[in-house]
């Protein structure tokens, strides 16, 4: 009878051990999965950042366009406004071309026109 409570006791002991190993075993498992979500959350983390800092560098660019876009814009003002300054002052000039023309036209050359006297026309 000793024999049987003995061997009982040492089924007992067994299965518990193999019980506690079961168990040590689960808390490795969920020990390895904490540690897999704790470095995938720090490469989140990191990745985070590097967006973070790559969204400010593209909205530094766009800055930067906005006021080039702004220089090009107010330079264009300038040359279309110099461009009607030229345009008016080649009006100008075209009446005053014209004016000299007719003032031109009331003289006349005697001969063959080299050396010779200007005298009025009489028209």
């Amino acid at each position: 009878m000793f024999l049987s409570l003995s061997y009982g006791l040492t089924q007992e002991i067994a299965g518990d051990q193999t019980q506690a190993m079961r168990d040590l075993s689960g808390w490795t498992l969920v020990a390895s999965v904490v540690e897999e979500n704790t470095a995938a959350t720090e490469q989140m983390s990191a990745s985070s950042g590097q967006v973070s800092k790559s969204i400010e560098g593209v909205a530094g660019i766009a800055e930067e366009n906005s006021a080039a876009t702004q220089e090009v814009s107010a330079s264009a003002q300038e040359m279309s406004a110099q461009v009607e300054e030229v345009v008016a002052s080649a009006q100008s000039l075209a009446q005053m071309s014209e004016d000299l023309q007719k003032a031109v036209s009331t003289f006349k050359l005697d001969g063959d026109g080299a050396g010779a006297e200007v005298k009025a026309s009489r028209n």
